[in-house]
């Protein structure tokens, strides 16, 4: 209904009228979108999380140039517990992509709804 009183200028009732008819006319158009959509979040926020670990166990483990001390326990900059920091490593970049992720899912229902 926001995405019509946006468009039309229309009150609220109006729009939630209209927003309700064109959702009854592309039923089997929305839950496919739907279905994708969330798949297309689900496998995203999964390799963002990837990326974010990856990112992090290569700085951990000293695999990076420049930061090869991280990774040699004799050193006083050693990291233990890789696995540890690289899973906040993965969550800190899930939690910073979630927001983009929402908004495609509320990009596309807005896409559908003005096609």
């Amino acid at each position: 209904a926001y995405i019509e009183v946006a468009l039309s200028g229309a009150n609220l009732e109006t729009a939630a009228f209209e927003a309700g008819e064109v959702s009854a006319r592309q039923t089997n158009t929305a839950s496919n979108l739907n279905g994708t959509t969330f798949i297309f979040q689900l496998v995203g926020l999964a390799l963002i999380w990837w990326a974010g670990y990856f990112i992090m166990w290569m700085i951990v483990s000293g695999s990076c140039p420049g930061l090869r001390e991280y990774g040699n326990i004799n050193s006083p900059h050693y990291i233990g517990h890789r696995g540890f920091w690289s899973n906040a490593g993965g969550l800190i970049a899930l939690v910073a992509a979630f927001p983009a992720m929402m908004v495609f899912d509320v990009a596309s229902d807005t896409i559908l709804y003005c096609a």
